[in-house]
């Protein structure tokens, strides 16, 4: 057993102390006033990834941070660059220094970002928000750069069948898994309106179909 120790949140945490729309404001006629609070954030959570990196059996950090609405990326690439991408930088350097990996979450529209991600360093991308992007794409023009997590649907998970779930967890390892680089996963989280029986379908077929080399008719 191995531990996913959580440490970011980076550009989530600045704009919830700011309020959403100050920080959008903020960043058009006092950009010095956002670079400030990030970096006052940036290093609470930078200290707390230094900490865990060297607890016994920890193998990756998960950063958890938002960035992209299902229309796209929430601020414009360019401040993402200047103000958030150096943290995440770090985080990927000290991930490699102390051969963890190094695992991302956000939902929403991505794809102006991924390159970006790659260059921080991440090893893998959670959920590949399947109520906006087609992860069928991003393994072909990612999936050997890239581990992709989870799209399996939150809203199957409460509304589907066993079976829905069961034969959604077929497709998604035979087109995705081949090669490696697909972790079967729910699209978000697993809430607590979920079924449990729809849940549990999810896992036993990724347990059943996911031995390699991958065979499902």
């Amino acid at each position: 057993m191995k531990i996913i120790a959580l440490s970011g949140k980076i550009f989530t945490l600045t704009w919830m102390l700011m309020g959403f729309e100050n920080l959008c404001v903020h960043l058009k006629v006092n950009p010095p006033l956002v670079k400030r609070l990030v970096t006052q954030v940036a290093r609470i959570q930078l200290a707390g990834m230094k900490a865990v990196v060297h607890i016994p059996n920890v193998a990756a950090v998960w950063a958890v941070d938002d960035l992209a609405f299902g229309s796209g990326p929430m601020v414009r690439r360019h401040a993402f660059r200047e103000h958030i991408a150096p943290w995440y930088e770090e985080f990927g350097r000290i991930c490699r220094q102390n051969h963890l990996h190094f695992l991302f979450h956000s939902d929403g529209l991505m794809w102006s970002l991924m390159e970006g991600l790659v260059s921080m360093g991440v090893d893998a991308l959670h959920p590949v928000d399947p109520t906006c992007v087609d992860i069928e794409q991003v393994k072909h023009r990612f999936g050997d750069r890239l581990c992709i997590m989870g799209n399996i649907p939150n809203s199957l998970l409460m509304t589907g069948t066993p079976q829905d779930l069961s034969q959604l967890t077929k497709q998604r390892l035979k087109m995705l898994a081949p090669g490696g680089g697909y972790c079967v996963g729910s699209g978000n989280s697993v809430p607590s309106w979920a079924r449990i029986e729809n849940y549990r379908a999810m896992l036993e077929t990724g347990l059943r179909y996911s031995w390699y080399p991958i065979h499902i008719d």
